[in-house]
């Protein structure tokens, strides 16, 4: 945030206080500019707030509800930037539907209730109907998903997680006449001697690499650790623990990425597990909220390394 700006020049995060008065972090009071306009999150499209957001000017508010607790309440912008945006975003969704590109493009969409009466969120676009001929496949099945991801015509589904940094994916969505058809196959396939040894000999080879991933992962947060002797017991409490959450199959925590070396994940897990076990992050953010996520964020990144200083340097006293 560059401060020599004006508020209503910047992007910015607002807490309207139980007085009434609107203060941001680094201006004090504020106000909101007469020709600005108010976007509510639960009737707008995600598509448009993502638009105005990323152009800016634009302020997120939230309300303070008692001395510890706020709620988000939805965005501050100049009414031009969002009759602008919004009249984009109806010319280039028009001209989407006409070309008919929704039955060829690979696209991920959210969920905003019922997809079959209400249709699906895409980013760009915003509410869209599923193609007709189209179904749902839910998450399970991965043989399934991918065997109908090869044929080419598909939907990634998600359900938004605003207070994560991954979204829960639900399934895909693809014409319905190829899920049956691959299907089908699998259930033939599956119906074989040849296919159940074939599982068998895949889950066992699967458990084994686990089981030594598993090991391999724990033994690095355990270096990482590097406790004081009379700190072992617990040293391997923590990598034990952080092992088992972080590598979890399916997860998608830092354990389970390729894009990191293994001394590098084993350290982020190290540090999540005793910010969680070992520190009142949890109870701290639950009791104050989003608003001072990144204060109280920092503070327990301090805690946690005090931790680990004191457990290297041995016993105090």
């Amino acid at each position: 945030m560059v401060r020599d700006k004006a508020p209503e020049e910047q992007n910015l995060s607002v807490t309207q206080r139980l007085s009434g008065k609107l203060k941001a972090t680094g201006y004090g009071e504020v106000a909101i500019p007469s020709d600005w306009t108010f976007i509510d999150p639960e009737r707008e499209d995600r598509a448009l707030i993502s638009r105005i957001v990323a152009r800016g000017p634009c302020w997120r508010c939230w309300e303070q509800t008692s001395a510890w607790h706020s709620k988000f309440k939805g965005y501050f912008a100049p009414r031009f930037l969002v009759k602008e945006e919004r009249q984009k975003l109806i010319e280039e969704r028009d001209h989407w539907l006409q070309e008919k590109r929704q039955e060829t493009s690979n696209l991920i969409v959210y969920e905003v209730g019922d997809w079959q009466k209400e249709g699906v969120s895409e980013l760009r676009l915003g509410r869209i109907s599923v193609p007709e001929g189209w179904e749902l496949l839910e998450s399970g099945d991965a043989l399934l998903t991918r065997r109908v991801k090869v044929r080419g015509k598909y939907w990634e589904y998600y359900h938004e997680l605003k207070t994560k940094a991954y979204d829960k994916k639900l399934g895909i969505f693809a014409p319905a006449n190829i899920i049956e058809e691959e299907r089908r196959k699998i259930s033939s396939e599956r119906r074989t001697k040849e296919y159940e040894q074939r599982l068998q000999r895949s889950r066992k080879s699967r458990e084994k690499k686990e089981a030594k991933y598993g090991e391999e992962f724990a033994e690095a947060c355990f270096r990482f650790l590097n406790f004081d002797l009379v700190h072992e017991d617990l040293a391997w409490q923590i990598a034990w623990g952080a092992t088992s959450v972080a590598t979890d199959v399916g997860s998608g925590r830092v354990g389970r990425t390729g894009k990191l070396p293994l001394e590098e994940k084993a350290e982020l897990a190290v540090r999540a597990f005793i910010r969680h076990n070992f520190t009142d992050y949890d109870e701290r953010l639950d009791e104050m909220g989003e608003p001072w996520y990144h204060e109280i964020r920092g503070d327990a990144a301090a805690k946690v390394n005090r931790f680990l200083e004191e457990h290297r340097c041995g016993p105090s006293g």
